[in-house]
């Protein structure tokens, strides 16, 4: 578990799954990024096992209420990265808790584990995930034109990276 203040990541465990498969659910969480709904509960024993080889799932709690959900995915260790993803309630939004929680993440994946780089992916036009990648460091790699057919139109992604010593030099 990780913990400032009211802000408590705390690792996923059995009694969530309903809550990370109303997450992956919501409206504006799938509008906005690159899978398409519906995510099925019958699809968490395969997540769960999925987890423990090549995830990193953390609950965000604001004051012992789930809040949101942190986590890096495709994590390889023999080349030191990993992707990276959140994902709040509408009613945690607009208040620094997705900025907070990914310096309090950050802090403890660049300096506890062998990760040297994390990526992520977004839709371009996402505008409030990109000012928050940007906030906390990420550096544009790549843009894929016409990646995806969403909401009736293609849409354009973002590869996005964050680097380990940019992070540590920069003391965030």
């Amino acid at each position: 578990m990780i913990v400032i203040g009211d802000l408590v990541l705390r690792p996923l465990s059995r009694g969530d799954e309903e809550f990370i498969v109303v997450m992956r659910n919501r409206p504006e969480v799938y509008e906005n990024s690159l899978y398409d709904p519906p995510f099925y509960d019958f699809a968490m024993k395969a997540f769960f096992e999925e987890s423990v080889h090549r995830r990193m799932d953390f609950i965000i709690e604001m004051r012992l209420d789930r809040a949101g959900w942190i986590y890096l995915e495709e994590v390889d260790y023999r080349h030191q990265r990993a992707g990276f993803g959140i994902a709040l309630l509408p009613s945690y939004e607009g208040r620094g808790i997705a900025y907070a929680a990914s310096k309090l993440f950050f802090d403890y994946v660049f300096h506890h584990l062998p990760i040297h780089k994390v990526h992520a992916q977004l839709l371009a036009d996402s505008q409030r995930a990109l000012k928050l990648y940007r906030k906390l460091g990420f550096v544009e790699e790549g843009r894929f034109s016409r990646e995806l057919y969403k909401g009736g139109r293609w849409r354009d992604v973002l590869r996005l990276a964050l680097f380990k010593d940019a992070w540590l030099s920069t003391g965030r």
